[in-house]
């Protein structure tokens, strides 16, 4: 088994949901290295049902970047 993780803040964003509407998402910015299986060029995001609000996902950002250490990959 091959075990990777990486560190990351979350950034909120809005992504384009369907042609004319959009949902916020957490964007997973790699404060020191990106897993393997994200390209350089590459984004990873948490995206959040159309019904959270703005107010909620940047509170939820602010949580994770207080708590969440490292995202842990399993192969």
């Amino acid at each position: 088994m091959t075990t990777s993780n990486a560190d990351y803040r979350f950034i909120l964003k809005e992504l384009p949901d369907g042609d004319t509407s959009s949902v916020w998402a957490l964007e997973c910015y790699p404060e020191s290295k990106q897993l393997p299986f994200i390209s350089d060029t590459g984004c990873m995001y948490i995206k959040l049902k159309p019904s959270v609000t703005e107010d909620d996902a940047k509170q939820l950002g602010e949580i994770l970047n207080k708590c969440c250490d490292s995202f842990v990959v399993i192969d």
